[in-house]
């Protein structure tokens, strides 16, 4: 009965959309649709089956496919998720699909194609902040662009003041031995989002850096208390 009400509400939603969005593809989307209903109700395994169902038989879908994959992505199907973006960039190449298929290589530890998948994303839509952040922090994180890393996340900055752009901006300069600059970014970071073990770490070696022990050992020390809460480790590791 529960299962009857919750579809019957679906379908009034959906109804919704249609006639306020003439455009909406009810037809094309009914196996997606289905899909979500499943997954709404924790029901992965026919959610999957119906998302591939969709595929099949609408891959020119983009957005539906993107849905998809971003489905595959969140259950850790990486190599699924993958190959499903890749697929819908050869049909169909666009922003979102580069942009969630270099966060899906990244996922996988595939940096370089992480990378190649980021600056396609880039050029397609040059001021979109959280793009042009993953392409440069790739960069610091190699030692290697520096320079033109700090020109993409500024630009990042001007867009979007996130922990994650200010973080990436700070490292950059630290990196490129401008640490009073780069301090001030990640002290700024860490205020907007006190519980990041990275940024903590980031802004621990910007204290070492100039001279500041103390600081630097506070900071160390609740980066690695954050890194091996979310990891769910002992007190002393890291």
């Amino acid at each position: 009965m529960k299962n009857s009400i919750w579809l019957l509400i679906l379908v009034i939603i959906l109804g919704f959309i249609y006639f306020s969005f003439h455009s909406f593809p009810i037809g094309d989307w009914r196996e997606f649709i289905i899909g979500r209903y499943y997954l709404f109700n924790g029901k992965r395994g026919k959610a999957e089956k119906e998302f591939e169902i969709a595929l099949r038989k609408h891959p020119g879908q983009s957005e539906m496919v993107a849905q998809i994959a971003l489905f595959y992505l969140n259950m850790g199907k990486l190599e699924k998720a993958e190959e499903t973006l890749k697929k819908a960039i050869r049909r169909k190449p666009s922003f979102y699909l580069y942009y969630l298929l270099g966060n899906c290589q990244m996922a996988a530890g595939k940096r370089e194609e992480a990378e190649k998948s980021f600056a396609k994303a880039v050029e397609i839509e040059p001021s979109n902040p959280y793009a042009l952040n993953n392409l440069a922090y790739i960069w610091v994180e190699e030692d290697k662009r520096l320079e033109e890393a700090v020109e993409l996340l500024k630009r990042a900055v001007r867009k979007s003041k996130s922990p994650e752009i200010l973080d990436s901006l700070g490292w950059a300069y630290v990196k490129l031995g401008e640490v009073e600059k780069g301090l001030k970014l990640l002290k700024a970071a860490v205020e907007r989002n006190p519980t990041s073990w990275e940024i903590r770490y980031h802004l621990s070696v910007a204290y070492e850096k100039l001279g500041n022990h103390p600081s630097a050992k506070v900071e160390e020390a609740k980066a690695k208390i954050l890194f091996n809460r979310e990891k769910g480790l002992g007190a002393g590791l890291l």
